[in-house]
């Protein structure tokens, strides 16, 4: 860990060095990069199944809803 801010020229840097070392096959080495948080959103009080139909609902159906509703997503603290 560190408190220096990285700059893409480093990340340049170390994948020069992993690519012309011998003993390493680069092929297999992921590209180096800053880790980035990921966000998941749990929906509850929505119904699985279209009112009135046996329809399950899919990711239109909640996208609509979402905006239909002028929901605002914060997260927890």
């Amino acid at each position: 860990m560190t408190n220096k801010v990285i700059l893409s020229f480093d990340f340049q840097t170390i994948k020069k060095y992993v690519k012309n070392t011998n003993h390493i096959n680069s092929d297999k080495v992921n590209t180096p990069c800053l880790p980035y948080p990921k966000s998941y959103l749990k929906i509850i009080g929505i119904l699985y199944f279209l009112e009135n139909t046996n329809t399950l609902i899919s990711l239109d159906v909640v996208k609509t809803i979402i905006k239909n509703n002028n929901i605002a997503i914060a997260s927890k603290s």
